[in-house]
């Protein structure tokens, strides 16, 4: 079986993270982030250890200016060193061939989701790799959820032949009274309809 990608892309505060991890539970699917090379890179630049990273800079990362960062949040240095440093130098799809590189490396994971999706440039040598009938682009939407402020967007790939879902994340994590469905319900019926998949009652 050739290995799959789902890209997930929606604005900050849609879900994505979430859907990744239902995702896994449903799957045992890889997850992977575009944005790895930069917290990586950038965690050794300011010698942050993986804790500090976890429970302080990723938790924070939209709310808290750090005297270090020059008065920037962690988003906005990563958006800075991506689009004035990294594209510019590099080409506008040098996360995509980072991407590949790792992807292609072996493992057991039939599929990976890339749960930060936000560039069509960044996409396209994972499509290249992969082909398009092993990719599946989930855009997410939520009510009071935009881009403003990021320099992510939707991406349009259909007509490179992937297959394109909207989803409305409306839905609650967990059924109630007056909501019998949930988001990984959703999320479920999204993911089984692309693999051909009959999905259990």
């Amino acid at each position: 079986m050739t290995h799959k990608i789902i890209f997930i892309n929606g604005p900050p505060g849609s879900g994505k993270d979430t859907a990744g991890k239902i995702l896994r539970r449903m799957h045992d699917i890889r997850l992977y982030k575009m944005s790895r090379p930069l917290k990586e890179g950038l965690r050794e630049f300011f010698s942050f250890s993986t804790e500090i990273m976890r429970d302080h800079v990723e938790l924070f990362k939209n709310e808290v200016k750090v005297p270090i960062f020059n008065g920037m949040t962690w988003r906005q240095v990563q958006i800075k060193l991506s689009e004035e440093w990294a594209k510019p130098l590099f080409g506008d799809d040098i996360f995509g061939q980072l991407a590949v590189n790792y992807l292609q490396q072996p493992t057991s994971f039939l599929m990976t989701a890339i749960t930060d999706t936000g560039f069509r440039g960044e996409a396209l040598p994972i499509i290249r790799a992969f082909g398009p009938d092993n990719c599946f682009l989930i855009q997410l939407t939520r009510k009071d959820c935009t881009f403003e402020g990021d320099s992510r967007s939707y991406i349009e790939l259909d007509d490179l032949g992937v297959t394109t879902i909207l989803l409305d994340n409306r839905f609650p994590l967990q059924v109630t009274d007056d909501m019998p469905i949930t988001y990984e319900m959703q999320l479920g019926k999204t993911l089984h309809g692309w693999l051909g998949e009959e999905q259990e009652e």
